[in-house]
């Protein structure tokens, strides 16, 4: 049976609020949506920790909040997932702070049940299969890596590569850039070596390439030399998650989504906070941010 984790007897909710702000205020410093989003979520657990009066910091106690959350409050799945990642933060502070001998939320996930299709994820053997299944004799395969290693290790979503031109990559000394256009707002990634050798592999494929040209050109009969649609984009991708025995027809929905959904579940257990979740994968949602933490810590 778990033991009690609070190296004292339990908090005052007063206590508590002091802590959460010492909390909000060192991991958040400035006015930031998630500090915003997880303050509003912390009073909701002093609110129910007051009325509650039992809880003693075990995992358990956890699993009772949450059940209060999904089945009192009826919030959603992204919601849940929301407060318990605020919740799970506060409590790693507290454990930092010598108040708690560890995190009885590190492995209490919002949503019960099995993952919605939007939030499937690759595993590392599958993305390993799905790199293999590119036949790199011709310029297309070399084309398709570049697509599915930008989507599964950096998280460029079909629309982003779509709009991408030849001078949206840029090779600058101690690296590369590849600008992107997200929703009207442009962003970068910075691009590993072995990235930037394989676009100017693929580039150097091509002939007469102009810096106005579409950065990826379609090898279609009838859209040969054309900018490449996203619909063109994902019909390349299911044919190599059929290939590589992904999408056989089982249970699991996988669609092409499930590259970036990947790659944002490789940032969080590379140790990514929300925020810089947000940032890399160019996301407004703190939501979807927190499901990709979820997805990490089902994983461990």
């Amino acid at each position: 049976m778990e033991t009690p984790q609070l190296s004292r007897s339990q908090f005052s909710a007063d206590e508590l609020r002091d802590h959460i702000k010492k909390f909000l205020d060192s991991s958040y410093g400035g006015r930031t949506q998630t500090q915003a989003t997880y303050a509003g979520a912390l009073r909701e657990f002093v609110r129910w920790y007051e009325q509650d009066r039992k809880f003693l910091f075990i995992t358990a106690d956890v699993f009772r909040y949450r059940d209060y959350l999904i089945e009192q409050k009826n919030l959603s799945q992204a919601s849940v997932s929301t407060y318990l990642s605020g919740l799970r933060g506060f409590f790693e502070f507290l454990r930092g702070q010598g108040l708690l001998t560890h995190n009885p939320a590190r492995h209490v996930r919002g949503s019960v049940g099995r993952s919605s299709p939007e939030c499937e994820v690759l595993t590392e053997s599958e993305v390993d299969r799905l790199i293999a299944a590119v036949d790199l004799n011709d310029r297309r395969g070399t084309r398709d890596l570049v697509i599915l290693r930008l989507m599964v290790q950096y998280g460029v979503s079909e629309s982003e590569l779509v709009r991408a031109n030849v001078k949206d990559y840029v090779v600058i000394a101690g690296g590369g850039v590849l600008r992107l256009q997200s929703r009207g707002r442009e962003s970068r990634v910075v691009l590993r070596d072995d990235m930037i050798t394989l676009l100017n592999d693929y580039l150097a494929l091509r002939s007469n390439v102009l810096p106005s040209q579409p950065l990826f050109l379609s090898d279609g009969n009838r859209t040969r030399g054309m900018r490449m649609s996203v619909r063109g984009i994902r019909e390349r991708i299911n044919q190599y998650l059929e290939l590589a025995g992904i999408r056989d027809g089982g249970t699991r929905d996988i669609s092409p989504h499930v590259l970036r959904n990947t790659a944002g579940r490789q940032m969080a257990r590379s140790g990514a906070s929300v925020d810089e979740i947000r940032y890399r994968m160019r996301i407004r949602s703190l939501a979807r941010a927190v499901k990709y933490m979820d997805q990490s810590r089902a994983a461990i």
